[in-house]
């Protein structure tokens, strides 16, 4: 039966495990003793609000891949491993640039994406 041995092993694990938490409760350990967060008062938090020291910016695509020359003259039906990377902008940082799609980012158009479900939903359906 191929469940034996995982029977097997969460048995021992179930073993092991009893003594430990009969012995945390013994000497009192608990979730609750890792620190009062049931006794802390809201009106006593403050926060501070943040800004960034900088920001930068970069293309969103680096560009064509180049396929590896040891493989462009292959002419064996083996298998090889591939890996594919679509390049397209997400739906929130899409400004343009696809003829019959309006930009989607909110940076771009001053609308929230949920605000501007036409342009969200045609790009999406594109990409």
């Amino acid at each position: 039966m191929p469940y034996q041995g995982v029977r097997r092993r969460l048995r021992r694990l179930f073993q092991l495990s009893v003594p430990l938490v009969g012995a945390a409760l013994a000497l009192g350990i608990s979730p609750a003793a890792a620190g009062p967060t049931s006794s802390l008062d809201p009106s006593t938090l403050s926060a501070t609000e943040l800004s960034p020291d900088s920001t930068f910016t970069t293309s969103k695509s680096a560009g064509v891949a180049q396929t590896d020359p040891s493989l462009l003259g292959l002419t064996s039906s083996d298998p090889i491993n591939v890996m594919l990377k679509y390049s397209y902008a997400p739906t929130a940082s899409y400004v343009g640039g696809v003829d019959g799609l309006a930009p989607t980012s909110p940076r771009k158009t001053g609308k929230a994406l949920k605000d501007n479900g036409d342009a969200v939903g045609k790009y999406e359906s594109y990409i």
